[in-house]
């Protein structure tokens, strides 16, 4: 997928909202807004946790103000190593 393509996705998304996965079983919205904090100013993070174990089930959201902002963390972390899981950031549907 070419960048142009991804300018027309995240434009359209819901506040330029990028789907997280490969995210540990302990991560929290503090740690996920860490990571994504250096590309924009974040609009919303949600970590999706499991409702019987309140652990995390290893993906989540981060919502940016900017469409710009989203591009920039697509591609500077998508592919990305973190506590050994690769990371899959692509924009969220």
């Amino acid at each position: 997928m070419g960048l142009g393509h991804t300018k027309s996705v995240l434009a359209t998304a819901h506040c330029y909202t990028l789907y997280v996965g490969g995210i540990g079983h302990d991560a929290d919205v503090g740690a996920l807004r860490a990571l994504f904090e250096d590309f924009g100013e974040i609009a919303a993070v949600r970590v999706v946790c499991d409702g019987r174990t309140a652990r995390c089930r290893g993906f989540g959201y981060v919502s940016f103000e900017e469409p710009r902002a989203a591009i920039d963390a697509q591609l500077a972390l998508d592919g990305r190593s973190l506590d050994g899981k690769r990371l899959r950031v692509t924009p969220a549907l």
